[in-house]
């Protein structure tokens, strides 16, 4: 039998330091998990989804008509033509078809301004928290 010498290995007393280190330190981590601040992109996913919808409404039109404060969009249906007209109602942004009930696109917006172009229009929009976005639109 081969006797071994310099065993190195962890002893209890090691596990033990070990553990209290751990045990220690935890508080310390969750509260620096709980200082970090990530940065809300719920507002930039609300106007860019807004401007996807009437993306949508501008490829199915066949004539659009702006004012500084109103976008009026008619589309064919199998009846009739309708008029789709987005507005801003107080600090948000409704839908209208042919002056009938509304929905309600985005909340907390300050100013919002068509300008007509000569290819289409452009979008320029505010929230209450200063932020500014634009956005020009085609019509073929």
């Amino acid at each position: 039998m081969v006797n071994i010498k310099d065993n190195h290995g962890f002893s209890f007393i090691s596990h033990l330091l070990m553990l209290a280190i751990i045990l220690i330190t935890i508080p310390f981590i969750s509260f620096m998990l709980q200082s970090i601040e990530v940065p809300s992109t719920k507002e930039e996913l609300s106007v860019y989804q807004f401007f996807q919808f009437i993306r949508d409404d501008v490829i199915r039109s066949i004539n659009a008509v702006t004012t500084n404060d109103k976008l009026a969009l008619t589309i064919p249906s199998k009846i009739n033509e309708q008029t789709i007209i987005y507005e801003q109602y107080g600090n948000l942004i409704r839908r209208t078809v042919d002056g009938q009930g509304f929905e309600v696109y985005i909340r907390n917006i300050t100013e919002l301004d068509f300008h007509p172009l000569e290819f289409g229009f452009q979008i320029t929009l505010t929230t209450t928290s200063g932020d500014q976005y634009e956005k020009t639109f085609s019509i073929y």
